[in-house]
Parts: C-alpha cells; structure tokens; sequence
C-alpha cells in the first residue's frame, strides 16, 4: 500500500485505485482476503520448489523446525518489497515479471 500511496503521489484515492488494479488486474488479492487463499498456495508451492530443487536444504529446514512461510509470506505480501534480503535487482525483475509479463514464477 505505501508503495502505491508514494506511486501516486500521495494521493490516497489515486493509491486506492492504483493498489485494486494491481490485486484485480494481476490476481493477486487472494493474499489479502480472508483466510489468505493464495498466500497459502505460494507458500506451498515454495515449499515443493524448494523440495525439488534444494532437496537437502528443504529436509534440513524441516528437520529444524523452520517454515519457509516464516519469512515467505511477509515476501509475499509485500511483492518483494519488503524483504531487505533480496537484492534490489532481484526485485527490479520480479517487478518486471509480475507487471509487464503477467506472470510471477
């Protein structure tokens, strides 16, 4: 939301519509809703990605007792954004995918 409000210009009806295109227009407001429908689902499909990909890596963090929806979820929510971990290219392309390719994996 803060992103949108900055977005544009600080103008709160202007971030309103700026922030319900981008959860209409890109699905992405099931990770808002009640319940949290489609943050639940990129959490589980993060934790089979990590599975296949980084299968020694997903047992240690089970066996640890560490979630990936621990920090996944915050990513998530605020479409990268938030999460001073990933680096600021990182993010530049994941903007890129979710906007201009309409698509996030």
């Amino acid at each position: 939301a803060a992103f949108c409000l900055k977005g544009a210009a600080f103008d709160e009806a202007r971030a309103h519509v700026l922030l319900d295109a981008l959860l209409d227009d890109l699905g992405l407001r099931g990770l808002i809703q009640p319940g949290l429908p489609l943050l639940k689902r990129r959490c589980l499909e993060l934790r089979l990605l990590a599975a296949a990909r980084c299968p020694r890596l997903a047992e240690r963090l089970r066996r640890q007792g560490v979630g990936l929806e621990m920090f996944a979820a915050a990513w998530f929510q605020t479409l990268f954004v938030y999460a001073a971990a990933v680096p600021r290219d990182a993010v530049a392309r994941l903007w890129t995918l979710l906007l201009f390719e309409r698509h996030w994996k």
